[in-house]
């Protein structure tokens, strides 16, 4: 059961990567691993479900790259690294992380807390740098790094509710709306 599940998720994240979520068909998918749509539907009742397993996936790998690849620099440069790269995966993917995000708010199917969970750890992630950027006397000793984190989450929470909406075309044109708020939240804990 589980080697046909992790079948599964390998084919459909060869279609993620290579046409969007909106080109994945769980037929096609139970096809490409020869199973039936019977069984696909035991490890994936819709394809939500699966669109939601793999970018939960795939936003851990960003997330593993980004902490592997994160600059050995000052803090606001770091957080800033931390913004473009997960910005990057959202614009990359916007109809995928669109279709998640209405499951998360409007589906009552345990998509919230699954969540919440990532966005908690996260948070870890971001407060770990700010307990670094302490520890290296980049700013003050009395900072709550968990409160600076949670700030510096509803910077990335903004950005991505920007790239959901299409508002800001790229990038680029995030960072350049994120990146000044980031400045600031840093400049204020020295």
């Amino acid at each position: 059961m589980r080697k046909e599940r992790k079948n599964v998720l390998e084919a459909a994240r060869k279609h993620f990567r290579k046409t969007g979520m909106k080109g994945v068909s769980l037929l096609d998918i139970a096809s490409e691993v020869g199973m039936d749509i019977e069984a696909m539907h035991r490890h994936f009742p819709k394809k939500s479900t699966l669109v939601f397993t793999l970018l939960q996936e795939e936003l851990d790998l960003v997330a593993q790259k980004t902490l592997e690849n994160l600059p050995k620099s000052q803090l606001d440069d770091q957080l800033k690294y931390f913004l473009k790269y997960r910005f990057e995966f959202f614009v990359a993917h916007q109809h995928s992380s669109l279709q998640v995000m209405r499951e998360v708010f409007f589906s009552n199917e345990g998509w919230r807390e699954a969540y919440e969970t990532m966005l908690w750890r996260f948070s870890v992630e971001v407060a770990a740098l700010f307990q670094a950027a302490k520890r290296r006397g980049e700013i003050r000793q009395n900072v709550d790094e968990t409160l600076a984190a949670r700030a510096f989450v509803s910077y990335y929470l903004l950005g991505m509710i920007m790239v959901l909406r299409g508002s800001v075309p790229d990038t680029r044109g995030i960072c350049d709306f994120t990146y000044p708020l980031v400045g600031a939240l840093v400049a204020s804990l020295r």
